[in-house]
């Protein structure tokens, strides 16, 4: 069974009072120029930036478009093709069980696939968390006059180093990511978190991804290390 510390506790107060996610600010021609908007949602909140290109969407199903593919082929349409087959990935992709790869804490985040890795675990007390993560097969959500969102919720636990239950705090961040065409593969998660007033020591910081529309869950677990004098 999993311990439980009130959060009523005063470094708790202090440590939660203080926890927050830092945004990574975009401005609107880069917004404009990549053919998307970008939805902030809360005061504890995420990021997820779009990487990589959109085009049309296929209503087919995985097998005809399958098909669709070799016809192309057969006739050396090879963009066509690509098209087919990008639009079964998007199929497979709403099948398949939502994934968070690449976790790591970094020193400093650009864009998708492209950051400084941290050295080291062991963070000063006060000292930012900065955890960057990729996520894969989210739901793409039709909302009407030819828009689709992304719908993301997060839950927030801060465990011991036998993964006990230290502190948890549910739909503590949620984002809408609107946008004009479905064919969305790359997401990356852009999260600083505070936690000033913990009491040195080694802890796990997990971090529950829900795919509102689907349902589907994942999630990201970074030991980390607090060291020195408060």
């Amino acid at each position: 069974m999993c311990s439980y510390l009130s959060p009523g506790s005063n470094w708790f107060r202090a440590a939660f009072a203080n926890l927050m996610l830092d945004f990574l600010e975009k401005t609107e021609e880069e917004i404009r120029m990549a053919g998307k908007s970008l939805w902030k949602a809360g005061v504890l909140g995420f990021v997820l930036i779009l990487a990589g290109s959109v085009s049309s969407f296929s209503a087919l199903t995985p097998q005809e478009g399958l098909q669709k593919a070799q016809e192309y082929m057969g006739a050396q349409d090879w963009s066509r093709a690509v098209d087919a087959l990008e639009d079964v990935l998007i199929l497979l992709r709403e099948k398949a069980p939502l994934e968070v790869e690449n976790t790591l804490l970094a020193s400093e985040i650009y864009q998708f696939g492209s950051y400084d890795e941290r050295a080291s675990s062991v963070f000063a007390p006060n000292e930012p968390i900065l955890i960057y993560a990729e996520l894969r097969n989210f739901h793409t959500e039709a909302v009407g006059d030819g828009t689709y969102a992304i719908r993301i919720n997060e839950d927030f636990q801060l465990l011991d180093i036998d993964d006990n239950l230290i502190y948890e705090r549910k739909e503590f961040a949620a984002v809408e990511l609107n946008f004009n065409n479905p064919r969305v593969t790359d997401l990356f998660l852009r999260n600083t978190v505070n936690l000033s007033g913990v009491p040195s020591g080694s802890y796990k910081v997990k971090i529950i991804i829900t795919d509102l529309p689907s349902g589907k869950k994942g999630d990201m677990i970074v030991p980390i290390s607090i060291r020195g004098m408060q």
